[in-house]
């Protein structure tokens, strides 16, 4: 009894680790993917600013 009980502790905790893993690599996986989006967005609106005017425009 005392080995089945030690082997689910085992099995719960590496479960546990997985999950754990998971959701980080999910958390850093979303923070990229807004930081990328942001930086891209500046870049974009720089690129806008530094583009030459209209004259005909008024």
């Amino acid at each position: 009894m005392t080995g089945e009980v030690v082997v689910l502790a085992a099995w719960q905790y590496a479960l546990l680790l997985l999950v754990a893993f998971l959701i980080g690599t999910m958390g850093g996986a979303l923070g990229l993917f807004v930081w990328q989006t942001v930086t891209l967005n500046r870049q974009v609106d720089q690129l806008l600013q530094d583009l030459p005017q209209d004259p005909t425009e008024p």
